[in-house]
């Protein structure tokens, strides 16, 4: 029995260590390591979205001259400097975020590791357990020659089971980290696969600035002359397109009932860009009369650099999606977007350089569904939205057209379209 006793309290001694000390195991890079990388590409970000800011306001002066064909080439130049460190900024993040993933992936697998050993220190206790609490205190003391040691013994036990309930708690504490881990694991990863997306669409936009510099120096071949031709043959058409669709949605017979619409004034709808300048509002302004046939303006223009994200204003379903530049001669819309909302208006994001959602996709507010360019016809990179009774407005190929027969357009009467600044606002 005595052998029996000095086996139990030796194994009792030794696996109370490694309960109340469970090393963690090393991972990779220690924590402090992965914390300064990931302060570094965070450095590096900030430092890049300067870069940007500068960009942005050359684009905004440049932007403010004569249209000329310096003064293009000097701006899709600068775009292209922007646009690569908008790719470098994301590919930071994304390194950045990896090394988040990292260190939790670490950290999950020590807390594995230690629940583990942990489980397996008490599973064996136990065992040891079974075996002396078969024997009581009263057994112990008339069976040992020697009372003190039999005494101790059992208060090493009892020690023990104190230390196996506390050690209990801790195993659940341990347990709820490791979800916690995994829950904020599985949130990194998919930040992740927003940034790669993200990349991808910001490669894409890239590339399309770079081939537009590349064919208008090749038609202009670098002379003034021979771009202020293509200037004015872009400006005949898109005048000729407005009168065309101006002529055909004033035909349309539509009554619009108020009743459909949501209140104005308490921001029934989101802003549409993270920053809000306006260069041109809805209706018969000063530059609608100039710049318009109809001599009215069916949105509101917002400042905006190519590759600038784009939110939705509203929860809604996407009604379509098109892109007018696919026939030749078409100066419109460009790539645009119609998404219908639950509260009887529908929007149309104009002059996009990039789509991320497709038709019968359900969006939310503040959800990125494109990006904003330079597409259709333009006088400089911005977005049009506008806002128009949802019960008026139908995608269509307009086959009465001269320049935009061949693709689909969002249409509505004229007496549909809705100020935007009415329903606008955090």
């Amino acid at each position: 029995m005595k052998l029996l006793s000095k086996k139990i309290f030796s194994a009792v001694s030794i696996l109370l260590m490694v309960i109340l000390i469970t090393p963690l195991v090393s991972f990779g890079d220690t924590v402090v390591e992965l914390q300064n990388k990931i302060d570094q590409k965070n450095n590096e970000i900030d430092k890049l979205e300067a870069e940007i800011a500068q960009y942005q306001k050359d684009l905004v002066t440049i932007g403010d001259q004569k249209d000329t064909l310096a003064n293009t080439v000097k701006s899709l130049e600068l775009t292209s400097k922007k646009l690569s460190a908008d790719i470098s900024v994301t590919q930071k993040k994304i390194e950045s975020q990896s090394l988040t993933i990292q260190g939790l992936e670490g950290d999950i697998y020590n807390t594995d590791e230690s629940l583990n050993q942990n489980y397996s220190a008490i599973e064996k206790n136990i065992r040891f357990m079974n075996i002396s609490e078969n024997i009581t205190l009263l057994e112990k003391i008339l069976t040992s020659r020697d009372l003190a040691e039999a005494v101790e013994e059992y208060g090493s036990i009892s020690q023990f089971t104190n230390a196996v309930h506390a050690h209990t708690n801790s195993l659940k504490d341990l347990k709820q980290h490791l979800t916690d881990s995994k829950i904020k694991e599985e949130l990194a990863k998919s930040d992740l696969e927003k940034l790669k997306k993200e990349l991808s669409y910001q490669k894409t936009i890239a590339d399309n600035n770079k081939t537009e510099q590349n064919k208008l120096l090749k038609a202009t071949q670098n002379k003034e002359s021979e771009y202020q031709k293509i200037l004015a043959q872009r400006i005949k058409q898109k005048e000729e397109f407005e009168q065309e669709i101006f002529e055909y949605e004033s035909s349309l017979e539509y009554l619009l009932d108020p009743s459909k619409l949501p209140k104005t004034g308490v921001g029934a709808l989101k802003w549409p860009l993270q920053s809000i300048y306006i260069t041109q509002y809805f209706g018969k302004t000063i530059d609608a009369k100039r710049l318009y046939v109809s001599g009215t303006h069916n949105g509101v223009d917002f400042r905006a650099a190519v590759g600038t994200k784009v939110f939705s204003v509203r929860s809604g379903v996407v009604k379509g999606i098109g892109d007018t530049d696919a026939q030749s001669g078409c100066y419109s819309y460009g790539k645009w977007i119609l998404i219908e909302h639950d509260n009887g208006v529908s929007t149309i994001y104009g002059h996009m350089s990039a789509i991320t959602v497709k038709a019968g996709d359900s969006v939310t507010t503040g959800q990125v569904i494109g990006y904003s360019g330079n597409t259709g016809y333009t006088t400089g990179p911005h977005l049009h939205l506008t806002v128009v009774a949802s019960d008026a407005v139908s995608v269509q190929k307009y086959t009465a057209s001269k320049y935009c027969k061949l693709v689909y357009i969002p249409v509505a009467s004229s007496k549909a379209y809705l100020d935007p600044m009415l329903y606008l606002g955090d």
